[in-house]
C-alpha cells in the first residue's frame, strides 16, 4: 500500500514536470520564431549573384542577440526540467542500475550541451573580444579570453605523459620489485600490493583537459603546482585506474588534523563497488575503504587535486542520481574529510560545480560549508554566466574523461578473450587444414586406384584384340 502510494505520488510530480516541460518548449518555439522573423528583417535572403549589404542597425543587431540568449536559456531550462522527469522516472518504475545510469548519463549530457549552446549565443552578444572584466593579473586575462575564444582541443595527453608521466616513474622508482623469474614488478599505491609491470599504470588525479584548457589558474589559483608534476599521478593497477577514473574511488586524508597532509586513505564513493571484485580475486574493492595508501618516497599528491577529484565525485554522484548520493553527501557534511579553513580551489567555481545542474535537491548550507572552508576568494572573480560556462567546461570535460577511462578499462580486458578466440580460430583452421589434407590423400589413392584399374583393364583388353586376331590368321 506505501509503495502504491509512492509511485502514485511519484506519477503525479513526474506529470507536473511533463506539463511545466511543455510550457517552456512553447515558450522557446515562440522565442525561436520571433528571432528568425527578425533575423530576416535584418539580413533578407539574396540570390548568391547579389550583392550583400553591410549590416549597420546596431539596435535590431543587439536585439537579435537578446532573443538568442533568450532562447537558448528556455532550451536550457527544458533539458534541465527533462533531467527531472528522468529521475522520476527512476523513482517510479524502478529501473535498473544500468538502464538508470545511462538514461541520466544522456539526459545530463542534454543539459550540458543546451549550455554550450547558451555560451555561443552570449558570445555572440558580447562579441568574440572581451576587454571589461575585472583584471589583476594577465594570467586571469589570457584565461578570460580562451573562455571567451572558440574551444579547442585539448588532447595534451601525449606532452603530459612525456613530461609529467616519467618524473613519477623516476620519483617512485623505490616501489619497483622483482618476482622469483626476475620480472619487474610495481606496488600499487592504493592496494599496497605489487604486480606486473604491465598491470600497473600512472593515473592523473586531476584530468589532463584542466591544464591544456589553460583552466588551472581560475580552478586553483595563479600560485598553483603545476599539473605535470608528480603531484597530480598515482601508480594504480589498472581496474583499480577504472574506478579511480571514474569517480567511484577517491583518496582523502587520513588525519584531516594533519597539515602538511602526508599520510592518505582510499575512500568508496558508490555504493556500486561494495559488490565488485579486484583482479578477479574474493577480495572485494570495499576492503580498500578507509585503507592507508603506500608511499616509498617523500612525493605526496597535491592536497588541490585530491580535493578536486573529491568534489567532482561528488557532483557526478548528484548528476547522474546515483544511489545513495545523499548519504554521501550527508556523511561528509557532519564529517569534512579536508582540514577546514585550507584554500584548494576558487569560491565562485566551487559554487559552480554544485549548483550547475539544479540546486533545490541540495541544501544551500551543505554547499555553502565546503565553499567557505575549503576555498578562497581573489578579486579576479567569476560571475553568472561565465562561472557557469567554465563549470560546464569542467564537467563536461570530466564526463570525456570517464568515457576515455572506461574504454581503456574495456580495451585492457580484450586482449584475454582476443587470444582464446585467436587460439580456437587457430585450432578450427588446423582441424579443417588436417581434414583437407586427409580429403586429398584419400581422393589421390582413389584416383591412382581407378588409373591402375585402368591401366590394368587396357592391358587386358589390349592382350584379347591381340589374342583373337593371332586365332583369326592362324585359322586363315
Amino acid at each position: 500500500m506505501e509503495n502504491h502510494q509512492q509511485r502514485k505520488a511519484g506519477t503525479s510530480r513526474m506529470s507536473e514536470k511533463l506539463e511545466q516541460r511543455y510550457q517552456v518548449l512553447y515558450e522557446y518555439l515562440d522565442l525561436l520564431g520571433r528571432r528568425e522573423h527578425l533575423r530576416l528583417e535584418i539580413e533578407p535572403r539574396f540570390r548568391p549573384d547579389q550583392l550583400q549589404p553591410v549590416i549597420d542597425d546596431r539596435a535590431k543587431l543587439a536585439e537579435l542577440a537578446r532573443l538568442g540568449v533568450e532562447m537558448a536559456e528556455k532550451n536550457k531550462e527544458a533539458a534541465g526540467l527533462e533531467r527531472e522527469v528522468a529521475i522520476e522516472e527512476i523513482k517510479v518504475w524502478s529501473l535498473s542500475r544500468d538502464f538508470a545510469e545511462r538514461k541520466m548519463r544522456l539526459v545530463s549530457g542534454g543539459v550540458l550541451a543546451a549550455g554550450e549552446e547558451l555560451w555561443k549565443y552570449e558570445r555572440e552578444r558580447v562579441g568574440e573580444r572581451y576587454d571589461d572584466f575585472p583584471m589583476r593579473t594577465y594570467e586571469f586575462h589570457d584565461c578570460m579570453q580562451d573562455l571567451y575564444q572558440q574551444p579547442g582541443a585539448r588532447d595534451q595527453e601525449a606532452a603530459v605523459l612525456g613530461t609529467g608521466g616519467q618524473d613519477v616513474v623516476v620519483l617512485l622508482s623505490t616501489s619497483w620489485s622483482t618476482d622469483i623469474d626476475g620480472a619487474p614488478l610495481v606496488q600499487c599505491q592504493i592496494s599496497g600490493e605489487f604486480f606486473p609491470k604491465d598491470d600497473v599504470e600512472i593515473a592523473p588525479i586531476v584530468p589532463y583537459f584542466v591544464d591544456s584548457g589553460a583552466f588551472a589558474p581560475l580552478l586553483f589559483g595563479s600560485g598553483a603546482e603545476s599539473l605535470r608534476g608528480s603531484g597530480n599521478f598515482l601508480v594504480l593497477h589498472r581496474e583499480i585506474i577504472k574506478w579511480f577514473g571514474t569517480y567511484k574511488l577517491v583518496i582523502l586524508p587520513y588525519d584531516r588534523d594533519e597539515t602538511p597532509i602526508r599520510r592518505w586513505k582510499a575512500a568508496v564513493i558508490s555504493s556500486r563497488l561494495n559488490s565488485e571484485r579486484f583482479a578477479g580475486r574474493s577480495t572485494l574493492v570495499s576492503a580498500f575503504h578507509s585503507q592507508e595508501l603506500a608511499f616509498n618516497n617523500e612525493q605526496r599528491p597535491v592536497a588541490r587535486f585530491a580535493y578536486f577529484h573529491f568534489v567532482m565525485a561528488l557532483v557526478r554522484a548528484k548528476m547522474l542520481n546515483c544511489e545513495g548520493w545523499r548519504d554521501a553527501w550527508a556523511k561528509y557534511y557532519l564529517n569534512p574529510p579536508f582540514p577546514q579553513q585550507s584554500q584548494y580551489m576558487r569560491e565562485c567555481m566551487l559554487f559552480g560545480l554544485f549548483t550547475y545542474f539544479d540546486c533545490g535537491s541540495i541544501d544551500l548550507g551543505i554547499i555553502d560549508s565546503w565553499i567557505r572552508g575549503n576555498g578562497f576568494y581573489e578579486h579576479e572573480t567569476l560571475y553568472g554566466r561565465e562561472r557557469d560556462e567554465l563549470a560546464r567546461r569542467i564537467l563536461a570535460g570530466v564526463d570525456e574523461a570517464v568515457v576515455t577511462a572506461e574504454t581503456q578499462a574495456r580495451i585492457a580486458a580484450s586482449p584475454d578473450d582476443s587470444e582464446t578466440e585467436s587460439d580456437s580460430s587457430e585450432d578450427d583452421s588446423e582441424a579443417e587444414f588436417d581434414s583437407s589434407e586427409d580429403d586429398s590423400e584419400a581422393e589421390s589413392d582413389s584416383s591412382e586406384d581407378d588409373s591402375e584399374a585402368e591401366s590394368y583393364g587396357s592391358e587386358d583388353d589390349s592382350e584379347a584384340e591381340s589374342g583373337s586376331s593371332e586365332d583369326g590368321s592362324a585359322e586363315d
